[in-house]
């Protein structure tokens, strides 16, 4: 039976990092364009005219390999303006075509989040994908929490941990893995904090274990 994983999130969640990481494993299909570039629209992504509704998934695009990562935020930038793609008419399509499919459903500090889709789009669409999920056919979707920040943070021990968890070959490419631990995106939201009003309190803590 061939696999096959839809990583989700909202807007700016990370579907480019792990659309790439997916990629560089020689045994996967999918976003294979990514080895090559660090990011382009999801209008280059493999499914793309499937996720927008132009046409059916069908056996034949699942061709050249048993394992495929496929990849969409909610919504998604289309001509004209934001698109929800209906995550569960996907998945739906893909298993009337006998495909085992799990869900990945990505994580990033909410704050950032909004921080990026205001900065970039100029209005925060979290709520977009909150609504999706929130649907009642979306509650029994087998789906894993994957966190953008572990990624950043583990790196090469996440990517391994992914793989296994979606029980895909645990091959990729160290190279692009150490491309997104370096590129860190989250960098750039980063203020230094002077002062909190928690600090008194950590820094009596600290003196009386020490005092102890």
């Amino acid at each position: 039976m061939k696999k096959l994983i839809i990583m989700t999130g909202p807007q700016g969640s990370g579907n480019h990092l792990f659309s790439k990481m997916f990629a560089s494993n020689p045994h996967v299909g999918g976003w294979k364009n990514l080895n090559e570039t660090f990011w382009e629209g999801h209008h280059l992504e493999p499914f793309y005219y499937v996720w927008r509704g132009d046409r059916k998934l069908a056996i034949e695009d699942f061709d050249g390999s048993d394992y495929w990562v496929t990849s969409v935020s909610i919504p998604v930038l289309v001509k004209g303006g934001n698109f929800n793609v209906d995550i569960i008419d996907f998945y739906n399509q893909a298993k009337d075509l006998g495909i085992d499919v799990q869900l990945g459903i990505i994580t990033r500090d909410k704050n950032i989040l909004e921080h990026q889709q205001t900065r970039v789009r100029t209005e925060s669409t979290i709520h977009n994908f909150m609504e999706m999920m929130d649907r009642a056919d979306a509650e029994e979707l087998p789906y894993h929490m994957i966190s953008h920040e572990s990624l950043v943070l583990h790196g090469n021990r996440y990517a391994s941990y992914l793989m296994k968890l979606f029980e895909y070959p645990n091959e990729f490419d160290e190279d692009i893995i150490k491309q997104i631990v370096e590129h860190n995106s989250n960098k750039k939201y980063m203020k230094y904090v002077d002062e909190y009003w928690l600090d008194e309190e950590i820094v009596k803590a600290i003196k009386e274990s020490i005092d102890v």
